[in-house]
């Protein structure tokens, strides 16, 4: 059977974007991560391990420091990083990794061992981060009663996430806006998508604009995002994006932009299918005047 549309409306407020995504700060070339994403499934009551690798591609030994991190979606591509255990969802009670510092010498590799204890009550997704810190000197500066260490330091966002299985995906579009943009491309939509069960999602969806007469004259591809359990996320789309083939995926060519809607009284339908059983959907009628001089 296929996925059953639900269509709520909502009135034109200003919302804030948001687009979930990692900490990555360039580290100068010298240092290398095998990988900045770590997607395990766990067993509840069952130890799950996997490893990073580092390499020291420079010239010179690199010192560097590992802490565990909580994170919480907070703007576009941001994030508002806390104190391991703030989150409900952290995997910092179950989380073991070593060796927590080192020093990597010119040409070495070393692996970060990652090891993740699930509780046998664990059901769903649960996610952290771990900061592999860059330090400029393995030997901290006195300074009074403080220790601080002297340089730049470059941090690298490692994301964890930990899906123990158990849960439906649910999820519901909670606010739709749009706000002016300049003649070009006319208008910024803003779709709010709140995810409500315990499972981590990956959504896809597009805006429909449809015509007085009911007609699709444009379809805007939203840009693919995952969401996180009792966390929302803020896509935006301009109305002059490029259309894309179908949802969530991009043109493999370029496009040229497609030119402003003539004016006229419009109805926009944002469309997301996020995994379950129905789509979810939110409607949002506008009207492009005529600026035209007299």
């Amino acid at each position: 059977m296929g996925a059953r549309l639900r269509v709520l409306s909502f009135t034109a407020v200003a919302i804030l974007v948001l687009v979930a995504s990692i900490l990555v700060q360039p580290a100068s070339g010298q240092v290398g991560l095998s990988t900045f994403v770590l997607d395990l499934v766990v067993l509840p009551g069952r130890v799950t391990r996997d490893a990073l690798t580092l390499t020291n591609n420079g010239e010179k030994a690199q010192y560097i420091r590992i802490e565990a991190v909580d994170w919480v979606p907070t703007g576009p591509s941001m994030q508002s990083y806390v104190a391991p255990g703030s989150l409900e969802r952290s995997i910092s009670a179950w989380l073991d990794f070593w060796p927590s510092e080192t020093t990597i010498e010119p040409g070495e590799n070393i692996q970060v061992q990652v090891e993740l204890t699930a509780p046998s009550s664990a059901r769903g997704s649960y996610w952290g981060m771990l900061f592999v810190k860059l330090l400029p000197s393995s030997s901290p500066v006195e300074t009074g009663e403080t220790q601080a260490q002297v340089g730049m330091v470059v941090v690298l966002g490692v994301a964890i996430y930990a899906d123990a299985g158990g849960g439906e995906s649910q999820g519901r579009i909670i606010g739709f806006s749009y706000e002016p943009l300049d003649p070009d491309r006319q208008m910024l939509f803003t779709v709010k998508f709140e995810d409500t069960g315990i499972t981590r999602l990956r959504p896809t969806g597009t805006i429909q604009i449809r015509d007085e007469g009911g007609d699709i004259v444009r379809e805007l591809m939203l840009p693919q995002f995952t969401s996180l359990p009792d966390t929302n996320q803020h896509l935006q789309v301009p109305l002059t994006r490029v259309p894309s083939e179908r949802p969530g995926v991009e043109n493999p060519e370029p496009v040229e932009p497609e030119p402003p809607l003539p004016p006229g009284t419009y109805l926009a339908i944002a469309i997301i299918d996020y995994g379950g059983d129905a789509l979810v959907a939110a409607q949002l009628p506008f009207e492009i005047e005529d600026n035209a001089p007299d």
